[in-house]
């Protein structure tokens, strides 16, 4: 089967057009192929009986294509009546029925026909015979009278006019009809031959009914010549009487479409001008129907659109389900013609569908970006959300290499680039899950929050690392852009700049959740490094004097704690117990005085008991405190809270707060003994981690836990060793306390492991002299060299390779532990279970003590913090900050290059340039002498060559003065003489 190419090319062009939308939505999973026209035609119920060849039985296929085409009633798939006229099939031209009709395909007729002449083989292929290759009279005759009704049908979908008017005036009835109810009239109007409108008008005259339908309701006459594209069929049909608006709000006919529907499904103008001419109703009565400008605008034809709209077409039509409006469906196409068409005739650019989306949300689906910018420029909304709360800056995001542009476009317009949807995804997250590097980049440079987190908690920052990592360098450019020269040259003392935090704070709510969400993202996603930038290091250093009175009330609130619960301990389980221990030795004195003097008494300091019962309930107090404290942190980030070790930590000191406060005899229980001696312990180890996460402190703190943990694997690793050597030594010396067992043993080999040995006490004391010496004698060398001074070279040695590595990341470990205190800190500040504390903590003082920690507050004014970098007045940042911020401007491209001109301020301007003219003159001076220098050797040079010519000239002198002398013919002498005169002296 031939295709059908088109004269310009602009049909091909369309359809590929569409055919890559198509792709696109489907690919992006947001979009669902709809059809505006009604669903589909109707399918043949009948399949076409073949012979036992496989071949068809239908002699009418010999002249026609063996294809079978199904026109589907929605515009993609109709073909007007002036593209018919450039198609041609291998060569030939078309047949004229089979390309015209859109409503029922060939097959559909003519099994049809087929069912009219007989189901016997033989006698159905000749009477087929008769009809598809006889042309006169005299064969036709031959028919039998009783198949004169299918000759009429046959006669008026090929459009033969001599056939037609034979069987007419032969009384063949012009109303004849298929089973499906079908008359002559449907069958010649389907066709778009020439004579197709003089078959209609033959058929008329005979008295065929105009308005009649097939058996479905599909079509009247009308119909199929519109849908056909014949304008001479139709321009005969109307003035013949046939009803322009058949099927109009009709209840029996509830899926039919009027003519003039059909007309523009068909793109045919001259049809769709006789059809109004005749009275064709253009707006449809009935509600959400599909009006003939819904299918003009699904299409994109501006002409029949412009038609339409000069005919008073009523622009605010919904259509179907979906509540489309004619805009919807032109943005949905991209058509940009039908459009403006559309916006010219007062058409609302933000009327919304039945998923509350408007024509910007659809245009932005389509990728088309003019039609985004004719919608924009005519007031289209960005900010309103779908059902899915969806903006149209969501739906820009495709992988597509327009998708960027339009981004681009709806962001300069203000769009709001951190808007969530119900799922909590951010343009940024679709961007990134959707690989759309470019987007994303165009997002991350326009500000978006890398710290939005979706429902399940997922960062943007985290789907940027996981899918495009190629966006990440975006972000240190994004930082660079928040350093700009508001006043003077760099190199100036009065140099003035700008720092923009809002690069940083992005989203505008942080009186509500905090500054530190890009921060704490950036450590959790793994980009630590991108701490250590001027601008994240200039904030942190403003951040940390805003919240440092906050930690500075945490750390002593820990340390008070801390030094009640020792003080509790220690007056239960050591002073009472000392003044029990007192009473029940010296059961017979009466004086506590006396008791407390005799020496066989155990230790003893007397507290006055008003004292003890004071630091026994400020020790409950405080462990109040801490359990309010700890289950306030636990409402607010459960998940954050179970991940945290030093919670479960605090949890173990208040459960010991209540475990050594419980009623107890005299004897005290044991439990209560070990607990005391174990919290105690943990409670000043937890107190040193509560100092350490002081910047100043911070390192020295990591180092102790960083070695400690990995001293921990190192002994795990070496235990075995370590398990064998305490055996040994148990079995060499069974009769010592101290080696006799093996957690007595185990103790004692780690206590020798430290240096420890006790040599003469283990071979050379009676008491603990070997039974087997020289074995003895073995293990202990053995024990000596492996453990002492091979393991423990080992352990120092792992100790050193630590600290010096955590010496050469020290800054950005500082920095790490200063983030995670201020996110610490702001989450307690800005948690909003602080709304069920008592009333005498009011908003106003939650909103002063949350304004207090802001470094960027909410008003747009305070954005901006100015800094003057040469200016050594200026102490708000180090001198190492600044110097970092100098060294941005510096790198900045396409900004003039000062190389080397920043410098630190810790000296006075004017010395600076001082300095600075001295070594310019430096320069200059040791050029000057260069050029000197180059000039003396170059004379030198050419002097020494001067010489060697003159010496080359003078021996070349001297050869021709005896050449002359050998001549003895006078006139040679002569010229010989004249010569010599002549090149005597050159070089004078």
């Amino acid at each position: 089967m031939g295709k059908c190419e088109s004269v310009n090319g602009d049909q091909t062009c369309d359809e590929e057009m569409r055919h890559n939308k198509d792709i696109i939505r489907t690919k992006s999973g947001r979009f669902k192929t709809r059809k505006y026209a009604n669903r589909c035609a109707f399918q043949d119920r009948r399949k076409p009986r073949t012979t036992t060849n496989g071949s068809s039985s239908n002699p009418f296929l010999f002249d026609i294509r063996k294809d079978d085409r199904s026109f589907s009633i929605s515009s993609e798939s109709n073909t007007s009546r002036s593209e018919l006229k450039k198609c041609t099939i291998s060569g030939e031209e078309p047949d004229s029925w089979f390309y015209g009709c859109s409503i029922w395909t060939e097959n559909q007729l003519k099994n049809s026909i087929d069912e009219l002449l007989g189901n016997h083989e033989a006698d159905l292929i000749h009477k087929k015979t008769i009809l598809g290759t006889s042309e006169n009279a005299r064969s036709w005759s031959k028919l039998p009278l009783c198949h004169y009704n299918a000759a009429i049908l046959y006669a008026a979908m090929t459009s033969n006019i001599a056939m037609l008017r034979f069987f007419l005036q032969q009384g063949a009835s012009p109303k004849a009809i298929d089973l499906e109810q079908r008359t002559a009239l449907h069958y010649a109007a389907s066709s778009t031959a020439v004579t197709a409108a003089e078959c209609i008008l033959s058929l008329r005259e005979y008295g065929a009914e105009i308005n009649a339908w097939d058996k479905l309701g599909l079509a009247t006459p009308l119909i199929c010549a519109a849908a056909s594209g014949n304008a001479d069929a139709v321009k005969v049909l109307v003035y013949a009487g046939a009803e322009v608006n058949a099927g109009l709000a009709d209840p029996k006919y509830p899926d039919s479409s009027t003519p003039l529907v059909w007309a523009v499904r068909g793109r045919s103008l001259c049809c769709i001008a006789h059809l109004i001419e005749g009275g064709a109703v253009v707006n449809s009565p009935q509600a959400y129907s599909e009006a003939p400008i819904h299918v003009a605008a699904a299409q994109g034809d501006t002409d029949i659109l412009k038609m339409l709209l000069q005919n008073k077409a009523d622009v605010r039509v919904l259509f179907g389900r979906e509540r489309m409006s004619p805009l919807h469906l032109a943005a949905e196409g991209g058509y940009v013609g039908c459009i403006r068409l559309l916006l010219q005739a007062k058409a609302d650019c933000n009327v919304v569908n039945f998923r509350d989306q408007t024509p910007l949300h659809l245009a932005t689906l389509s990728q088309s970006i003019e039609s985004v910018a004719v919608l924009l420029e005519a007031g289209a909304r960005h900010d309103i959300c779908d059902t899915d709360k969806k903006s149209p800056l969501h739906s820009a995001i495709i992988k597509t290499s327009r998708s960027t542009d339009i981004v681009r476009l709806l962001i300069a317009s203000g769009a709001n680039i951190n808007g969530r949807d119900n799922f909590g995804y951010t343009p940024l997250h679709l961007a990134a899950i959707n690989e759309n590097s470019k987007a994303a980049t165009v997002l991350v440079l326009a500000g978006a929050d890398l710290s939005a987190k979706t429902k399940s908690g997922v960062s943007a920052l985290a789907c940027l690392v996981q899918r495009t990592p190629d966006v990440l360098p975006t972000i240190p450019r994004r930082l660079d852009s928040a350093v700009v020269v508001a006043d003077h040259d760099p190199i100036d003392p009065d140099c003035e700049l700008h720092l923009d935090f809002s690069v940083i704070v992005p989203s505008g709510d942080q009186q509500r959740v905090g500054e530190s969400g890009f921060l704490i993202t950036l450590v959790a996603a793994g980009q630590r490094h991108i701490l250590q930038h001027p601008i994240i290091q200039a904030f942190l250093h403003l951040k940390w004097f805003k919240i440092r009175a906050l930690f500075i009330f945490s750390l002593l609130f820990h340390a008070a704690f801390v030094l009640s619960l020792s003080a509790n301990i220690l007056s239960i389980y050591v002073i009472q117990r000392n003044r029990n221990c007192s009473l029940v030795r010296n059961d017979s004195s009466t004086n506590l005085n006396e008791a407390s003097n005799n020496p066989n008494n155990c230790f003893y300091t007397q507290w006055p008991f008003w004292l003890e019962d004071f630091v026994k309930y400020l020790n409950l107090g405080f462990g109040a405190l801490s359990l309010i404290k700890e289950f306030f942190q636990l409402l607010q980030t459960p998940s954050e809270y179970i991940r945290s070790s030093e919670n479960y930590i605090q949890c173990f000191l208040i459960i010991g707060v209540v475990g050594i406060n419980l009623p107890k005899n005299l004897n005290h229980n044991d439990w209560q003994q070990h607990m005391a001696a174990i919290v105690i312990v943990v409670a000043w180890m937890e107190l040193m981690m509560h100092v350490g996460r002081f910047p100043v402190f911070g390192l020295y703190v990591q180092m102790f836990a960083t070695v400690a943990a990995n001293i921990a694997k190192f002994l795990t690793a070496y235990m075995s060793l370590i398990i064998g050597f305490s055996l040994g030594l148990s079995v060499l010396y069974p009769d010592t306390e101290s080696l006799a067992s093996l957690p007595f043993s185990l103790v004692t080999t780690v206590v020798m492991m430290s240096g420890e040995l006790e040599y003469s006490k283990y071979f050379y004391e009676d008491n603990h002299r070997p039974e087997y010496p020289i074995t003895t004698l073995i293990v202990f060398l053995a024990f000596l060299l492996f453990i002492v001074v091979v393991l423990m070279n080992l352990l120092v040695g792992l100790a050193v390779s630590d600290i010096q590595g955590l010496r050469k990341s020290a800054g950005l470990d500082r920095l790490v532990r200063q983030t995670r205190l201020i996110a610490r800190m702001e989450s307690i500040v800005f948690s909003p279970w602080l709304n069920q504390l008592p009333c005498w903590f009011d908003a106003r003082t939650r909103k002063f003590l949350q304004r207090k920690i802001l470094v960027v507050p909410p008003s747009q004014h305070h954005r901006i913090y100015t800094l003057r970098p040469n200016d050594p007045r200026d102490n708000r940042f180090p001198p190492d900050i600044k110097e970092n911020i100098l060294k941005i401007l510096v790198s900045k491209p396409n900004k003039k290059s000062y190389h080397q001109l920043y410098r630190t301020n810790t000296t006075q301007s004017s010395s600076l340039t001082e300095e600075l003219f001295d070594e310019v003159m430096q320069n200059v001076h040791s050029l000057c002498n260069n050029c000197v220098s180059q000039i003396v050797t170059m004379n030198s040079s050419m002097e020494t060559r001067m010489a060697k010519l003159e010496n080359q000239w003078i021996s070349t002198k001297k050869q021709l003065d005896i050449v002359i002398e050998l001549l003895s013919e006078k006139p040679l002498l002569c010229a010989s003489s004249s010569m010599s005169q002549k090149y005597s002296n050159p070089l004078s």
